[in-house]
């Protein structure tokens, strides 16, 4: 310890008493020694938080990138070692650029994904300020009526759930105590509040009714099956002595073991046909 605060003092005195030039030259080594270990510890520091709190679509660009920072500081390393001056000051200029430009990618990857989504609900009735308020994914009914200037004395609180959360295009009506509400405006909320579910609901829907159209290989009689394309008197037959003989089908797949129904009439059948 007494050995490193006499080498210590031995530098600042040395930092006074002589010129740049002269300090650099003694301790030209020792300077870049130090130098590189900073630097390493900086693209550590850049990896660890490229790993922990980096988007994960730009995950690999920074670990590229930290991979090149890294193979720089050891080629520094190297060059200290061997005493090449002007290929380590060329060395710490490429990995002063490679850091800034990897912290650069964390900062902005960071920036674009914690920025929120901006959506717009329309506050009306027994507020202090009716207008279209900006709101954010999370936020709830209270939150937009409190952007909108809060409730009236008059307004009727019971009729309006304040913890829903809010959706875009939302409209939120808080009628006043005592008032009837008309229909087209109970309406009009009550539309804007079931247009999520509505919508996240709509390709089921869709998928349902086409599974309901499609016939049942598995229960339709013969007249069902004759329905189908490329489906005759006697196909119809062979797919019910099939399914009498050897159970009810498992898979769509399964009726090409019945004799006489080949692959291209399999591409036929495909999307009309169910197993159930």
């Amino acid at each position: 310890m007494n050995r490193f605060q006499d080498f210590l003092s031995q530098i600042k005195h040395d930092l006074h008493h002589h010129s740049l030039q002269v300090f650099w030259a003694k301790y030209q080594k020792v300077l870049m020694a130090v130098g590189v270990t900073i630097i390493l510890f900086i693209g550590l520091g850049v990896y660890t938080a490229t790993q922990l709190f980096g988007v994960p679509s730009n995950q690999q660009d920074l670990i590229a990138k930290d991979s090149e920072l890294l193979d720089t500081a050891l080629a520094l390393e190297n060059d200290v070692s061997t005493g090449s001056s002007v290929t380590s000051e060329e060395s710490i200029a490429s990995l002063e650029e490679s850091t800034a430009k990897t912290a650069t990618s964390v900062i902005v990857s960071s920036s674009v994904s914690s920025q929120p989504v901006t959506w717009y609900v329309d506050v009306k009735g027994a507020v202090r300020v009716p207008q279209v308020v900006p709101v954010t994914e999370g936020m709830r009914i209270h939150d937009a009526i409190a952007l909108a200037g809060g409730l009236t004395p008059d307004a009727d609180q019971a009729q309006v759930n304040l913890a829903q959360l809010v959706t875009d295009q939302m409209v939120i009506y808080v009628p006043k105590t005592g008032e009837e509400v008309q229909a087209s405006v109970t309406s009009l909320v009550e539309a804007t509040q079931s247009t999520q579910t509505s919508s996240d609901g709509a390709n089921a829907s869709i998928s349902g009714k086409d599974e309901a159209q499609k016939i049942n290989i598995n229960t339709a009689d013969a007249n069902e099956l004759q329905n189908l394309s490329g489906i005759g008197e006697k196909r119809a037959a062979d797919i019910i002595q099939y399914r009498e003989i050897n159970g009810p089908f498992e898979t769509i797949d399964d009726l090409d073991k019945v004799s006489g129904i080949g692959e291209k009439t399999m591409e036929n059948l495909r999307d009309f046909i169910v197993v159930k």
